[in-house]
């Protein structure tokens, strides 16, 4: 695969349907491969022979000891060669994401009641209030959560129990058919509010993170309040949880394992709108086209990076009938639940239906900057976030058919509107790279 000089991003702007290598769209988020040449295969597929973009769909692959690792992540993967290199190099790829997306799963996940052979967070639930040995990654990986922590905006490493209140909620409304929302249902509501406050209050959760003669250490402190809170309401005890995060983290880490492999042909995404480019993801460079798909598909813009790149996309909807949001109408308007919310308040915001960023930033760093502009809702804070090379698009709840695009050195634009069946252009700018 040939590999570009030039690792620069560019937008350009575009009233012309232009021939895709990846499709992003920004609203039902379906990947697709088109204009490359080659044929898309699945991991299963018997006798790949031939060279071609092969998914790497990890719900194939279930396994009792590690529930839930391969329900959101996947991989594509280009694999050439001959015929014995393509089927020894689907076969290296795919053994080595199925090892390292469980081993990742099991640090990272924050389930109290599994027992897995790492000691990861799951394990640090289970065992509060006690000095733990720990793994040298996971520790990098929770130092990095503190330190988002602590920046005290929208997120925090303590708000596993807010998680466990709205996964608890959705799965409830689905399953009971009857809408307990909290803006609905006065004891939910309550029962929110008091979780919110057990999460805020101060040395209620505590993580102490120790590295000692090459060993790494975690300590979670949490106060009898919390613990009581939990057993009253029959929560998770999801203390320490990555909530918003966790699929960036993910993602970030099968990646370093994969660049540590030296396999860099492909990119990873995942169902929860976040994606991964390799340096050496196509054959020519990355056209990453942004959709707006309300009633039709129309192409918004062009991002095109011939380097690695990450994409960040929060929505307050799901796809795919993905149970981690929730939509409902009240008083003739739509709500929309999900789980990208806000720790100080304990609902996400819905000024924005979308709101999605393309980047060399790491992907956790990426989506940490997007969870805080999206909870935020406010376009003016996105000129002032964006750096050279980062573009976002955004779509607000109330004007559903109007996107906004904005790069660091312009104003958000007005790019165009749905009207009478056409999507008309109302204005275009092309920004080239530096």
């Amino acid at each position: 695969m040939k590999k570009k000089k030039n690792e620069d991003i560019k937008l350009n702007i575009s009233d012309k349907h232009i021939p895709l290598r990846i499709v992003i769209f920004v609203v039902s988020f379906i990947i697709a491969i088109g204009a490359i040449g080659f044929g898309v295969y699945s991991c299963s597929t018997k006798g790949l022979e031939n060279s071609g973009w092969v998914n790497f769909d990890l719900s194939l692959y279930n396994d009792n000891d590690y529930i839930g690792y391969n329900n959101d992540i996947r991989l594509m993967y280009y694999v050439d060669g001959d015929k014995a290199q393509v089927k020894n190099t689907n076969k290296l790829v795919r053994d080595l994401f199925i090892q390292k997306a469980k081993k990742v799963y099991s640090l990272i996940d924050s389930t109290p009641d599994y027992n897995y052979k790492t000691k990861g967070i799951s394990y640090i639930n289970n065992h509060i209030n006690e000095k733990i040995e720990i793994e040298e990654r996971l520790y990098n990986i929770l130092s990095d959560a503190l330190d988002k922590t602590n920046l005290n905006e929208t997120y925090s490493l303590y708000s596993g129990l807010i998680n466990s209140f709205w996964k608890t909620n959705f799965t409830l409304n689905y399953s009971l058919n009857k809408n307990i929302d909290p803006l609905l249902d006065n004891k939910n509501k309550a029962d929110l509010e008091l979780i919110k406050q057990a999460c805020k209050k101060e040395n209620n959760l505590k993580l102490k993170l120790d590295k000692e003669d090459d060993k790494y250490y975690a300590t979670l402190n949490v106060d009898q309040e919390v613990v009581s809170l939990v057993d009253d309401l029959s929560l998770e005890a999801n203390y320490l949880d990555l909530n918003s995060l966790f699929n960036s983290y993910y993602l970030q880490e099968v990646y370093q394992d994969f660049i540590n492999a030296n396999l860099t042909k492909g990119y990873f995404y995942a169902e929860t709108g976040e994606i991964i480019f390799m340096s050496d993801s196509f054959v020519d460079e990355n056209n990453i086209i942004i959709y707006d798909k309300t009633n039709k598909v129309f192409p918004v813009g062009i991002v095109s990076s011939s380097g690695a790149c990450n994409v960040s996309q929060i929505r307050t909807f799901g796809v795919n009938n993905n149970t981690n949001f929730y939509s409902f109408i009240h008083d003739n308007q739509v709500i929309n639940r999900s789980l990208y919310y806000d720790y100080k308040e304990g609902y996400n915001n819905e000024t924005f239906t979308i709101s999605s960023i393309v980047s060399k930033k790491k992907l956790v760093d990426l989506t940490y900057m997007n969870l805080y502009l999206t909870l935020k809702g406010d376009l003016s804070l996105y000129q002032e976030k964006l750096i050279d090379q980062e573009y976002a698009a955004v779509i607000k709840k109330d004007e559903e058919r109007t996107i906004y695009l904005s790069d660091p050195e312009s104003n958000y634009k007005d790019y165009g509107r749905y009207i009478n069946g056409k999507y008309e252009i109302e204005e275009m700018y092309l920004r080239k790279a530096l």
